[in-house]
């Protein structure tokens, strides 16, 4: 124990010097008693406050057993709230730093957080947190050796996190803690795992009996032949007869293809793993970004037949990207099968191309980019066509989808702007130049689309490819009905239509999808 947490049980547990009055309750840990008020504890303890309510016995017994909680944890935890209620000024710098000036190891920050959640006590949380973070940031094995030993997964996913950052892989953790990470397949590619384990193999080298059993853990398929005289070079660290023997085995095993119809193949017991990027939170709502090269590589740790990868890039207004996503076996070949690298994409993407065998998918972008945590990847039974020159997906099926939207609005297949949208009725002043614009989230092959006119009206429809300017493919006057836009398959990013004249102030239109459907049929080609 630290000298700091390892002090006088006497003088930690003496109130006397923040809290004149005299205790009204003795609390006991271990057979230790510790002088008390009900009233500074239930104020800083939701515990305290519960136990100490008129429905519990112990709201009016002198004395007090705790039971299941560290006592020198528990005397660290008593000190602050008593400084706390002491110094009211202090309130603020107590919710981070009331830890701050404190020597305690990891371990002895673990305790004080499992009593300060176990008491309800908000601001001692918070301060453990914080300074195990600190603490953290500069010895993250340190704190992956404590957080696996205390099964917190929290700090066990930041210290593996803070690692990858510094590049600091393996570094000063246990044995048992190396091997969770190997099972758990971290965040990194096989390589640089492959280097972090050697480099800690040579500085731990009385645990030569694990060396061989780590190494199971590891695709050696994907490694090169330097990685392999590692091993050997300048001392022998495995067996070189026992590696090749793995590897004959690793590569039989990796040919194995599997098919998984119509289900994300990434899931909970397949878990994201983002060997190249950076992943703030494993949420689905969270965010992860690229690293600086601008891309993001996804393992789906094993071979999968694939046709499709559902993703979902910012869909802040005005953060557009845009993007290539390529495929590989190994991460040595790489195959481009979408590619938007030439239009603004947001939000909801989901793309299409010919199935192929996938283990890795990397998203390229020429910018800065986010990503949301939740990416599918799967084998659709029922895909559209795709459009083999520009790899866009040409839809059977209606892309756009119109709800009640305010002025500027995303939904997973598009923003729309400019426009009073209610119940399907899209309308737009005619003066002052008014204009409606459909952004489709991600391009796509389209030769028509079809609206409603109940009123006689006048407009004009262009599209917008992304590169070569706007395109005039409907002009009309006087007319009403469905109107049918029909004009050559080509990329199309946004959909423009000016209403130039209408019985009334306003251009209303209805029913507005694409491609358009004559009867049940898509109309095409």
């Amino acid at each position: 124990m630290t000298a700091a947490y390892n002090m006088s049980i006497a003088e930690t547990i003496d109130c006397s010097p923040y809290c004149q009055d005299p205790p009204d309750v003795t609390l006991i840990i271990n057979e230790t008693e510790i002088p008390a008020h009900r009233s500074i504890l239930s104020d800083q303890s939701e515990y305290f406050k519960a136990m100490f309510s008129n429905s519990f016995i112990e709201a009016t017994s002198k004395k007090v057993v705790l039971k299941e909680i560290n006592l020198k944890a528990f005397c660290v935890v008593y000190k602050y709230i008593y400084i706390k209620h002491s110094f009211a000024q202090l309130n603020e710098y107590l919710s981070t730093d009331a830890l701050k000036y404190e020597t305690l190891s990891f371990e002895e920050l673990f305790e004080i957080l499992a009593c300060a959640h176990y008491l309800l006590v908000d601001f001692m949380i918070d301060a453990a947190i914080w300074r195990l973070k600190a603490r953290g940031e500069e010895t993250p094995g340190l704190l992956m050796n404590a957080a696996f030993e205390y099964s917190d997964d929290d700090f066990i996913f930041f210290a593996t996190n803070r690692m990858l950052k510094k590049k600091k892989i393996f570094e000063d953790m246990s044995a048992a803690a190396v091997e969770y990470l190997l099972k758990e397949r971290i965040d990194a590619p096989e390589s640089v795992i492959f280097e972090a384990l050697v480099r800690w193999m040579r500085v731990n080298p009385y645990y030569w009996y694990l060396f061989a059993g780590f190494l199971e853990h590891i695709d050696l398929y994907l490694l090169e032949k330097r990685h392999f005289d590692m091993l050997v070079e300048p001392i022998n660290l495995v067996d070189r007869n026992f590696c090749q023997k793995l590897l004959t085995v690793q590569k039989a095993e990796a040919k194995d293809v599997q098919k998984i119809e119509d289900k994300n193949v990434i899931n909970d017991d397949n878990k994201l793993r983002v060997v190249e990027g950076y992943v703030e939170s494993r949420h689905p709502e969270e965010w992860f970004n690229p690293n600086k090269k601008n891309h993001v590589v996804i393992d789906l740790k094993k071979l999968f037949l694939i046709n499709c990868v559902k993703l979902k890039l910012s869909p802040e207004v005005g953060s557009y990207a845009s993007y290539t996503v390529s495929v590989s076996t190994d991460m040595r070949n790489w195959e481009c099968v979408i590619d938007h690298s030439k239009y603004f994409c947001f939000g909801q993407q989901v793309l299409y191309f010919l199935e192929r065998n996938v283990r890795f998918i990397r998203i390229q972008s020429n910018s800065r980019f986010s990503m949301e945590t939740h990416v599918e990847a799967l084998y659709s039974t029922e895909p559209p066509t795709i459009d083999p020159v520009t790899t866009l997906t040409v839809p059977h099926r209606n892309v756009i989808e119109l709800k009640d939207f305010p002025k500027w609005s995303c939904d997973m297949r598009g923003l729309l702007t400019g426009v009073y949208l209610r119940d399907g009725e899209m309308s737009h002043r005619i003066c002052r130049q008014g204009v409606m614009f459909y952004r489709f989230a991600q391009p796509y092959m389209i030769n028509s689309f079809s609206f409603l006119l109940k009123e006689k009206s006048s407009f004009n429809i262009e599209i917008f490819d992304g590169n070569d300017g706007w395109k005039v493919v409907l002009q009309e006057y006087d007319v009403s009905g469905w109107r049918i836009a029909r004009f050559k398959k080509q990329p199309v990013t946004i959909i423009k239509i000016v209403g130039i004249d209408a019985p009334t102030e306003a251009f209303y239109m209805y029913n507005f999808e694409c491609p358009a459907y004559s009867g049940n049929h898509c109309i095409e080609d």
